[in-house]
């Protein structure tokens, strides 16, 4: 055959190749991609770990209903676009309730519950891992979509991360996977110590190690070392070209990651950070702490605002879970075992919901339209709405 007879061949085949391709499910399946739509769709609210509400959070709140979820609280709570809210239980099972707290559904999560958050993929698939490393995704109606299981003898170790291309990251100590919305492993890879959060940036996947490293992951490549941070990280943030995370319990860690170069904006000198802090898109970050303190510090690493969580009291009371909200405002809620409900305005004066209260809350989120949703491992559900203060 003849150079420009294979020219012609394949310039044939490129033209009509696409449009097989689009409509052979044997070549290709449509594959929804985008950030999943609701107003808590994983832990700490996006990709980013931005810790931030999509709507600014009202000055007060107020019981709207309480409701027993049976089986108890396990892992955290979910809200799709609908206000629906998606509940990982003890039992062990996901429970989908209606924005009015009317069960919808529940489904098995096999013989042990979940480990880490429930997140929704791009499609909606409610995706949830139990202690097994089973992975389950589940439609909104509740029919399961998929059961996989994930490789044994590896804990899960962070949060899952659903990623814009629908695809969902998963962290077993050391292995990194990346599994469609269908179910399907697309990609593994291995690390030299223990992930323990990932984090989004565009296309990359941010793992921080509890070795101390930062590595990026850009499927089907091999994870990367792009820095080293100088201490075990607790958690980490994604705010614009910035990373930031807890090293060693006490340093707030700045990392550029265009340019790589870094820096400490600010230390701790006598209580450690019990969380990532929340990143405001002023620079200002809010982070609180082992001894009961709420702290702003502002761009410069200055401290700027400083409120106990428990006024009146010098011994705070001791803390093994505090889910928290922001807005951009810096206004700022969080639950405390035993204390309730409270809610820091950006002046830094602080108030209490009256009526809610957990011994050991576990999940505080947005739920949209102005709902937002406390939930206790004794299977307590507060729904609460804003008010006039």
């Amino acid at each position: 055959m003849s150079t420009s007879r294979v020219v012609l061949c394949i310039l044939a085949l490129a033209t009509i190749a696409p449009a097989a391709w689009a409509t052979n499910p044997a070549y290709a399946k449509r594959t929804r991609v985008g950030q999943p739509r609701g107003a808590t769709t994983m832990a700490r609210s996006d990709v980013g770990r931005s810790g931030l509400t999509p709507d600014p959070l009202p000055r007060a709140l107020a019981v709207r209903r309480e409701l027993r979820v049976t089986g108890g609280i396990t892992t955290g709570m979910l809200s799709d676009a609908e206000g629906r809210l998606v509940i990982a239980t003890l039992d062990p099972e996901l429970v989908q309730l209606a924005r009015d707290g009317k069960q919808l559904w529940s489904a098995s999560t096999g013989k042990s519950p979940a480990v880490v958050q429930p997140v929704l993929a791009s499609d909606g698939t409610r995706v949830v891992l139990n202690a097994e490393n089973q992975l389950f995704g589940f439609g909104s109606s509740g029919k399961r979509r998929f059961l996989l299981q994930l490789p044994a003898g590896y804990s899960p170790s962070a949060d899952l991360l659903p990623m814009p291309d629908g695809s969902v990251i998963v962290a077993l100590s050391t292995r990194l996977l990346r599994v469609s919305a269908d179910g399907r492993l697309l990609d593994t890879a291995r690390t030299h110590s223990k992930v323990v959060a990932l984090l989004g940036k565009d296309r990359d996947v941010l793992a921080l190690t509890n070795a101390g490293d930062l590595l990026r992951w850009r499927s089907p490549h091999p994870p990367r070392r792009i820095a080293g941070l100088g201490g075990p990280p607790t958690g980490g943030v994604v705010r614009g070209r910035h990373l930031l995370t807890i090293v060693g319990g006490s340093r707030l860690l700045d990392i550029d990651l265009p340019t790589l170069t870094q820096h400490v904006r600010w230390s701790l000198q006598a209580s450690s950070a019990l969380a990532s802090p929340v990143a405001l898109p002023d620079g200002n970050t809010l982070t609180w702490t082992s001894d009961g303190l709420l702290l702003r510090h502002d761009r410069a690493g200055a401290e700027a605002m400083r409120v106990s969580l428990e006024p009146g009291t010098t011994t705070p009371s001791p803390v093994s879970n505090s889910p928290v909200l922001a807005d951009a405002s810096g206004r700022f809620a969080f639950a405390r075992a035993g204390l309730g409900l409270g809610i820091v305005d950006p002046d830094g004066s602080l108030h209490f919901v009256e009526g809610a209260s957990c011994e050991a809350p576990v999940s505080l989120i947005a739920v949209g339209n102005g709902g937002y949703a406390l939930g206790c491992r004794s299977g307590v559900l507060w729904l609460l709405e804003g008010k006039a203060p």
